[in-house]
């Protein structure tokens, strides 16, 4: 379930943010993917992963010990 809502948050947040101006990451990947090529694909998903795990580690540090016990499984 929590995987579902954090795809429906991902999915408006592209559908607002998306122009001919604005692309969102994952729009370019699946830009990518749609047209044979790859390996930007690839890296932009590195660099998607890389992005979310250093906003995960910030995240962390600020919050401490209070996030890690809002996400424990019981």
């Amino acid at each position: 379930m929590i995987s579902f809502s954090t795809l429906m948050g991902e999915l408006s947040t592209t559908v607002i943010l998306y122009s001919a101006r604005w692309k969102t990451i994952t729009v370019a990947i699946v830009e990518y993917l749609f047209s044979a090529t790859i390996g930007p694909a690839y890296a932009l998903g590195t660099i998607l992963i890389i992005l979310v795990l250093a906003a995960i580690a910030v995240a962390n540090r600020i919050l401490g010990r209070k996030m890690s016990q809002m996400f424990k499984m019981v």
